[in-house]
């Protein structure tokens, strides 16, 4: 069968007459290769300073409260932009225009943090740092909110959950190596160290980035994308403001959105703060640092685990799959709150030692850090054919809001009841997601068609 090929620089128009009007391409996995290192980049010079507290509390002469400020950057700056990543994702270029741009800012930021090395005494070293914090967590929304997005725009429908899944939990690899590498290398040099070792390679993403990343593939791989491109070409960016109205209609996915951002928040900063949870209790800031980095890399294992199984196996089942996952993630989690001190009783109930803590938040790790692609999946499905980045947005506004409470509550609670009330959390979330309808539009309307392969 003869295949139709459009100019990538051309309006995309449906190819006519016997022709294929659908394509996947093999380039499509380098392209999800680059845009990982993008996001996990962005993540790993947003969680420098949380594996290093102490070191950074020295070397700055600051607290402990101002390090979750420069952590909670991220999120306050996400609340904001997320809707300047809304309007980009909604262009022509979208995808090009959101990567470049999101890769030369983590640059500029991971650069600028290194101009308060000549002065770490003076008091502007401290908002030097949170200026680079901020830059850096304005492109949050750029590599957060377009992970469904780039799956839809690039992958058929039997590999967009596992693309959004990798796409998505490669930014919680930046954060897994920022634990692994940061006590490292501040033990073994020193904190300045690290923050010319992240610029060099924030700026060396940089440069790849912009070396090659086309806005779309010549031919869409579905019918749903070859819609959605057309929405996203429309007259005006600020389309994507009047797809909001229709997504906040469905009470389906508003439940959705909630839990989701909800407990990916709680998670996300929860796991960032380690060093202030198990500090207290005997464990070394180096300790911390592979606790830390064994949560997220268990919580990647599990996403790509998750994107594989609701790909193949849990195809239009996603509820039952977050049903799984929660559950499990709940019988972890109170594990690992009753082998600390906690508001239960100020001594463990439940004995434990450093490989116990391991595997419990390995567990939690793989369970609760693995549903995020689903709720980005499922969001898209139930709001189609609403684009795909007005369901993300929403979804991952949720998720900052939370984490930007979550960052300023933390250091005025007591340390024995975080966990109690992460636990709690996940419990209601569990509940409430016995009242999702499920339902698949897109799938519905891309089971229709059969795509060829290039």
């Amino acid at each position: 069968m003869a295949t139709r090929y459009v100019d990538e620089e051309q309006p995309l128009v449906r190819a006519g007459g016997r022709g294929s009007e659908y394509m996947v391409y093999p380039r499509r996995w380098y392209l999800l290769g680059v845009f990982c290192c993008l996001s996990a980049t962005q993540s790993l010079v947003w969680i420098t300073f949380s594996p290093v507290a102490d070191t950074a509390k020295n070397y700055y002469h600051t607290t402990d409260a101002v390090i979750n400020m420069w952590l909670a950057c991220g999120c306050i700056m996400y609340i904001p932009f997320v809707f300047v990543a809304g309007l980009i994702l909604n262009t022509k270029k979208a995808l090009q225009l959101n990567t470049i741009l999101g890769a030369a800012l983590v640059a500029v930021a991971a650069s600028g943090r290194c101009l308060s090395l000549f002065s770490p005494d003076s008091w502007y070293s401290i908002w030097i740092i949170m200026v680079g914090q901020a830059i850096n967590g304005a492109v949050g929304p750029l590599v957060l909110a377009s992970p469904s997005k780039f799956s839809a725009t690039w992958f058929p429908q039997n590999q967009r959950t596992t693309a959004t899944a990798i796409a998505f939990l490669c930014n919680s690899g930046g954060s897994a190596l920022g634990f692994l590498i940061g006590p490292y290398v501040v033990e073994a040099t020193s904190l300045p160290v690290l923050l010319i070792i992240e610029a060099i390679i924030a700026l060396l993403v940089f440069i790849w980035v912009a070396s090659y990343f086309p806005a779309r593939p010549p031919l869409p791989p579905t019918p749903s994308s070859a819609l959605l491109v057309g929405k996203s070409m429309g007259p005006s960016p600020m389309d994507f403001l009047r797809e909001i109205p229709s997504i906040i209609k469905k009470p389906a996915f508003i439940l959705i959105a909630s839990i989701g951002g909800w407990q990916v928040g709680m998670f996300n900063s929860w796991s960032g703060s380690f060093a202030i949870i198990l500090s207290p209790v005997g464990y070394s800031q180096t300790t911390c640092g592979w606790i830390g980095f064994c949560a997220t890399v268990a919580s990647m294992t599990g996403g790509l685990l998750v994107g594989f199984l609701g790909d193949k196996f849990f195809a239009r089942r996603f509820k039952l799959l977050l049903f799984i996952l929660l559950g499990l993630s709940t019988l972890a989690l109170t594990w690992f709150t009753l082998s600390l001190p906690s508001v239960f009783s100020d001594e463990p109930l439940i004995p434990s030692n450093i490989y116990t803590v391991y595997v419990a938040i390995a567990l939690v790790g793989l369970c609760l850090g693995s549903t995020n692609p689903l709720f980005y999946e499922l969001g898209a499905e139930t709001t189609f054919p609403t684009p795909e980045e007005v369901s993300a947005v929403f979804l991952t506004l949720v998720m900052n809001i939370i984490c930007v409470v979550v960052l300023f509550v933390e250091p005025y609670i007591a340390y024995s009841y975080i966990n109690t009330l992460v636990t709690a959390s996940i419990i209601l979330c569990l509940f409430a997601l016995i009242f999702v309808r499920e339902k698949y539009n897109r799938s519905d309307l891309d089971n229709s068609r059969k795509v060829p392969t290039e």
